[in-house]
């Protein structure tokens, strides 16, 4: 069974980096808005691979959150997935008839 850890916990490179060595898990998850921008998401990035690692990059930001976040993914090869929020109906769409 994978395990990959919460993306918004881990955010320090040398814990994420001891998680790795202790093989704790299958892959990292990571958000460029959460672990202080592109520059530590591609160092984490960069990690896994040297590791033979995947990264699942999360995002539950706006546009431009997601559009980091997206680019950085596409400039890597070790990424599969790309979690974001589902869109939900506004909430006045939601209300019963009575």
């Amino acid at each position: 069974m994978p395990i990959i850890a919460a993306g918004n916990t881990w955010l320090d490179l040398q814990m994420i980096e001891q998680a790795i060595k202790l093989d704790a898990w299958s892959a990292v998850r990571v958000d460029a808005t959460i672990c202080g921008g592109i520059t530590p998401i591609r160092k984490v990035m960069a990690l896994a691979e040297a590791h033979g690692m995947n990264v699942e990059v999360q995002c539950w930001g706006y546009t431009l959150t997601q559009a980091a976040n997206l680019h950085v993914m596409l400039g890597f090869g070790n990424c599969t997935y790309f979690e974001q929020p589902a869109p939900l109906p506004p909430p006045s769409s939601m209300a019963r008839s009575t």
